[in-house]
């Protein structure tokens, strides 16, 4: 891995993850996430979104049939993220 870098004040997140580099631009969602801007932020599949819901690793609440995630609750899992170098 080559690099780590967070900014949990400022909402503009770059995450240099996996093999190559993975980059997360958080300043181009709005301050309320779809389950599909979860899926496409962390790059995981939409049954791993709505698990990460159903378990509060990340907190959401549903409107009518949809959730909604605020970009702090995002922020708050993903600065719970075990780094190794």
């Amino acid at each position: 891995m080559d690099s780590v870098e967070i900014n949990l004040t400022g909402y503009n997140i770059t995450v240099n993850i996996r093999k190559g580099a993975v980059f997360i631009m958080l300043d181009e969602y709005g301050d309320v996430l779809t389950v599909e801007d979860l899926q496409e932020i962390l790059g995981i599949g939409r049954n791993t979104a709505y698990e990460l819901l159903r378990t509060n690793q990340i907190q959401g609440f549903p409107i009518g049939t949809r959730w909604r995630i605020s970009k702090e609750s995002l922020l708050n899992y993903l600065g719970n993220w075990k780094v190794s170098i």
